[in-house]
């Protein structure tokens, strides 16, 4: 850890090299619970990389931490070779090459505040062939969220909460959209 003395915070780094790792996919079952012989192909992917990771206060009332991983996987083995989501060499499946995060928090005076930015890059995916043509990758998306608090009595904090600020359309598993901006606010009481 290095302590930032100029302006009294510290500055955490960290950085991570991702050696060989094999991610087995689950069985994915196409059909109905009768067509239980009927499976989606069996894959072994490889995967290795470098993960970067800062954490930053450098002052009291403000934190930052951030992020970024890059990815860098191969389907080894496959049971479907033809298949263009599931084909030796393709990206392993719902892997990101590239994915980050930044968060910043501040705070003072009873007022706590963030702000979230999330990242993921393009990624191999599938319908599993329920549209024509299929869909085999799913894209990129950046989101924004953001939330502020008030304590109010020792015992009592407001606060409100904004996800997905932008009003970003995007799927995380395609097939199943995200929720649209979002907002919540309520009272919390600590008894």
């Amino acid at each position: 850890m290095a302590r930032g003395s100029d302006l009294g915070g510290e500055l955490v780094q960290d950085v991570g090299v991702l050696g060989r790792i094999d991610l087995a996919t689950e069985q994915l079952r196409r059909g109905s619970h009768r067509q239980a012989r009927n499976f989606a192909p069996q894959v072994l992917a490889g995967a290795r990389g470098l993960e970067l990771a800062v954490d930053a206060a450098p002052i009291a009332t403000l934190h930052l931490r951030g992020g970024y991983t890059f990815t860098d996987s191969q389907i080894t083995k496959s049971t479907s070779p033809s298949s263009a989501v599931f084909a030796v060499g393709s990206p392993a499946f719902r892997r990101p090459r590239h994915a980050g995060f930044l968060d910043v928090f501040a705070s003072g005076r009873g007022v706590d505040a963030d702000v979230a930015v999330t990242w993921v890059g393009q990624r191999s995916d599938s319908d599993f062939s329920s549209l024509v043509p299929a869909i085999t990758s799913n894209t990129r998306y950046m989101t924004v969220d953001s939330g502020l608090s008030y304590r109010i009595a020792a015992a009592l904090t407001g606060y409100v909460r904004v996800d997905n600020l932008a009003n970003r359309e995007y799927m995380e598993p395609l097939g199943y959209p995200a929720w649209g901006r979002s907002a919540r606010a309520g009272i919390r009481v600590a008894w």
